[in-house]
């Protein structure tokens, strides 16, 4: 909380006003919300422009590669094109994708403070 304060450049006690503030809270979440939800459409918007990228270009270099195989000049470079050629085929790679799933979770200071809270007066801790 002092970071906090001091990054806004208030005093530690005006951030612990601020969060139990309803009104505040409300807004500071609703806020909290259209950043991460902005940061999101961004990032999705970078990823799908990068895969559109690779898509128009793929062709090209599956063609450029299978070309350097069959007619480069030196067996190590028709060597290391097979072998990354191999590497992208799922029934020969060495190596296997690992697909999984994120999630994120968003937890309030006014949430974190009710477990301080909590904490506090049952006499224990998140640790033990």
């Amino acid at each position: 909380m002092k970071e906090c304060a001091h990054a806004l450049g208030r005093h530690p006690s005006t951030i612990r006003i601020w969060l139990r503030d309803v009104d505040f809270m409300a807004e500071l979440k609703a806020l909290n919300k259209q950043v991460w939800a902005k940061l999101d459409a961004e990032l999705v918007a970078k990823a799908n422009t990068t895969m559109e990228r690779i898509q128009e270009v793929s062709d090209d270099a599956l063609n450029k590669l299978l070309d350097l195989m069959e007619h480069a000049d030196s067996q190590v470079v028709q060597m290391r094109c097979a072998q990354d050629l191999l590497d992208r085929n799922p029934d020969t790679s060495k190596t296997k994708k690992i697909e999984k799933t994120t999630k994120n979770l968003t937890l309030s200071a006014e949430f974190l403070h009710l477990v301080e809270t909590s904490e506090r007066e049952a006499g224990t801790t998140i640790d033990g």
